[in-house]
């Protein structure tokens, strides 16, 4: 797992670096938020790439799970 707080020009080179079936989390966009990535690496090795729910959420929303 990488957690990444630059975004940008970096994406493509964390994900050389994940193993098979590895994360990218995405915490910031200090590098920007745009990326040019080969999405066929992405597939072909299983990687997954997420992002947390940094925002606070309303009241009503904090019990409701997804379906």
């Amino acid at each position: 797992m990488i957690l990444d707080i630059a975004a940008g020009d970096y994406i493509q080179r964390e994900l050389n670096c994940l193993a098979d079936d590895g994360r990218l989390v995405f915490i910031a966009m200090l590098g920007g938020a745009k990326a040019h990535i080969h999405f066929g690496q992405v597939l072909l090795r299983r990687l997954t790439i997420a992002r947390p729910p940094l925002r606070p959420r309303p009241v009503a929303v904090h019990g409701r799970h997804p379906a």
